[in-house]
């Protein structure tokens, strides 16, 4: 049996290593997955969009990326350290960035 909660339980019918495998395989899929979104990134800093749609692009890969660290947190231990406060340090200089352009375009 596996705790969900406060007082939630399932019994898993199958092997443990069965659980063990795919526990092992999502959380590499998920790796996988956060290497792709960062070159996605990369890309994205390198195509000829507006800047503001560089960063809301940006800031969408980057809620991606949280999702992953929400669902596999694994990815935020040592050595991967995908930590969701950093992933909120970057989603904020995002955000300050988008505000010094529309301050620059509306001043």
């Amino acid at each position: 049996m596996f705790q969900l909660g406060y007082r939630e339980y399932y019994h898993h019918e199958g092997k443990a290593e069965d659980l063990t495998e795919y526990w092992i395989e999502g959380w590499q899929n998920a790796w996988d997955d956060y290497q792709l979104i960062r070159m996605d990134m990369q890309e994205i800093d390198g195509s000829n969009d507006e800047p503001e749609r560089k960063i809301s692009r940006k800031m969408g890969k980057l809620k991606e990326i949280e999702r992953l660290v929400r669902r596999w947190p694994v990815l935020s231990k040592a050595p991967y350290n995908v930590t969701p406060e950093r992933l909120q340090l970057e989603m904020d200089e995002l955000v300050r960035q988008m505000r010094a352009l529309r301050e620059r375009n509306d001043g």
